[in-house]
């Protein structure tokens, strides 16, 4: 009789016992619902118009856990309407003055913020594409200045109609792959009278864009054709064609993190400059200089200021800036000998390195290397105290909880130096182990995240290399360039700004 008591009073309590059990397991997948971490496809549009307000529409899944969006650049943002599972909208006041420019932004989460996408900016009105667009006999028109994005449809193309008037100048593009866009532009122009005028196919120091500057020598209605060179599509497909009297150049001005923007001073390039007589002076390093090929042939010498000792690094931009120049740097001492010259790697855009001597006077030969020149042949140089060894990071985002460690792995170009390198963070209090590493081709190391760090807070960093080569020491940092172009992956060039910078989400 006890055992059967006993065991009536069990199956009396099992349903409760189940319903708490259900109740409990219902409240971990909510909690778990909670936790579970945004992914974002898109942030749409992809260009915006500086002092206006926009709607911006994150998608993906799980976007409903997205609690704010973070942008580099100045702006007024708040969340409006109803977040659903794959869709979510923001109001976006870019407070900036009307130029073309490029940015980053991010959607931000529970988890911390996501990896960063890339924005343009552009003032020319802007309208949405039409669904008939790929029908040639209904081409929608586009009455300049005025740019339109678009999709590209797989083995299709888009249809634009562009009334113009004997005499006027246009410029014609398609940004595509310098907003990060897997689409490969192709661009053919017919006249009023159905004969192709001009077909692009890629335009150099665009990345894979084009570009096409025309005057018109008879009034009418052109016929635009505009598709994927591979005749690809979908929803990444994403381009802008861009009707307008003057070149798009939003890679030449960037809005980065306040970590990232340059510090050191900026010169213009000050003819004549030809020669090593009349080399122009660079103040001190680190220091920059903006300069042009402005004809075929064109060469820029520049000297640093006299006594100068040590390892010094010049590197060039010219892809990155949307410009066609390939340069050619050359160090050429009192007596106008060339001593060291700069070879071509991938993704290097010019860049020579080189111990000077105080009483060794040297000159920078700037050249184009196919000697082009013109107004879009465009450069810009970076002096800073350089490093026999170059180190770098294909990835440049790390995750880690406070008070553990998180991995690194390091490349190391060392040529002849066979010594050690001192590690060392920098921008947050946090310690590499182990801080000191050889010269082989590989090193891995781990960065020691401290408990008292901030957390849901992405933080900045660099990690120096220090070394010495003989009498003379030298500190460099970790290059990440590798590591954006990878986030990159489109063809985009990475501004210059964002080498060396580390992005760590601690939580």
């Amino acid at each position: 009789m006890i055992v059967r008591r006993g065991l009536g009073r069990l199956a009396l309590r099992i349903p409760a016992v189940l319903g708490l059990l259900l109740v409990d397991l219902v409240a971990i997948e909510f909690s778990r619902a909670a936790d579970v971490a945004p992914v974002v496809s898109a942030l749409e549009p992809w260009i915006l118009f500086p002092s206006t307000p926009v709607t911006v529409v994150v998608r993906g899944k799980n976007v409903e856990n997205l609690t704010g969006l973070w942008t580099s650049f100045p702006a007024q943002i708040s969340a409006v309407g109803r977040a659903t599972s794959n869709a979510m909208t923001f109001q976006v006041i870019p407070n900036l003055r009307g130029q073309a420019a490029m940015g980053l932004w991010s959607a931000e989460g529970g988890n911390g913020r996501l990896e960063e996408r890339v924005v343009g900016f552009d003032w020319i009105p802007t309208v949405t594409a039409a669904v008939e667009r790929t029908v040639r006999t209904n081409p929608q028109a586009l009455v300049g200045p005025i740019a339109v994005d678009a999709r590209f449809t797989a083995l299709m193309s888009d249809w634009y109609r562009i009334p113009m008037l004997a005499g006027q100048e246009w410029v014609i593009e398609v940004i595509a792959r310098r907003v990060n866009s897997p689409a490969d532009p192709f661009v053919r122009l017919y006249n009023p009278r159905g004969r192709p005028v001009t077909f692009v196919e890629d335009t150099p120091g665009l990345g894979g864009d084009v570009r096409s500057r025309l005057t018109a020598i008879e009034t009418g209605d052109f016929l635009l054709e505009v598709r994927d060179s591979a005749w690809g599509g979908g929803e990444d497909h994403r381009y802008r064609v861009r009707v307008a009297h003057e070149n798009w150049e939003g890679l030449e001005y960037w809005w980065l993190p306040e970590c990232c923007r340059p510090e050191q001073p900026v010169l213009e390039e000050t003819e004549p400059n030809n020669s090593v007589a009349e080399a122009q002076v660079i103040p001190m390093i680190p220091s920059g200089v903006r300069g042009r090929f402005s004809e075929p042939g064109d060469r820029d010498c520049y000297q640093l200021t006299s006594g100068t000792a040590g390892w010094v690094t010049v590197s060039g931009r010219t892809r990155s800036l949307g410009s066609p120049a390939e340069l050619r740097l050359r160090w050429r001492n009192s007596a106008g000998k060339i001593v060291a010259e700069n070879g071509l790697t991938e993704g290097d855009e010019g860049r020579l390195t080189r111990l000077l001597k105080s009483d060794e006077p040297m000159s920078l030969e700037v050249l184009e290397l196919n000697g082009g020149g013109g107004p879009n042949h465009r450069y810009e140089l970076e002096w800073r105290w350089g490093s026999p060894v170059v180190v770098t990071s294909d990835t440049q985002y790390l995750v880690g909880p406070p008070g553990k460690a998180v991995v690194m792995k390091l490349k190391i170009q060392s040529g002849d130096y066979k010594g050690r390198l001192k590690l060392a963070v920098e921008g947050i209090l946090a310690a590499v182990d182990p801080e000191e590493i050889g010269t082989e081709r590989e090193a891995s190391v781990t960065l020691k995240v401290p408990e008292t760090i901030q957390s849901g807070t992405p933080h900045w960093f660099k990690v120096s290399v220090r070394g010495e080569s003989g009498q003379t020491a030298f500190t460099n940092h970790v290059e990440t360039s590798p590591g954006w172009r990878k986030l990159w992956s489109h063809g985009l060039s990475p501004p210059g700004g964002l080498d060396g910078w580390f992005r760590l989400d601690v939580r």
